[in-house]
């Protein structure tokens, strides 16, 4: 475990330096709740960062979520 602020940096970071991300959702962890990936683009390449979460979305099926967070 990671202190939030340790966690704020990253999600942030690719904002600080202008460049485009998203994040997708890629699939459960071994005890059942969510996992994520951040997807960060080259600059002004707004559209691969955004194909790229489209594939992972088609790989791993739609967001779904945990029992008890519906």
């Amino acid at each position: 475990d990671q202190p939030t602020t340790t966690q704020l940096f990253w999600a942030g970071y690719s904002n600080m330096v202008f460049l485009p991300s998203i994040v997708a959702p890629a699939g459960l962890a071994a005890d059942g709740l969510p996992v994520g990936v951040q997807i960060v683009a080259p600059a002004y390449q707004d559209h691969s960062a955004i194909r790229f979460a489209q594939l992972l979305e088609d790989q791993y099926r739609a967001f779904t979520p945990p029992p008890g967070f519906a």
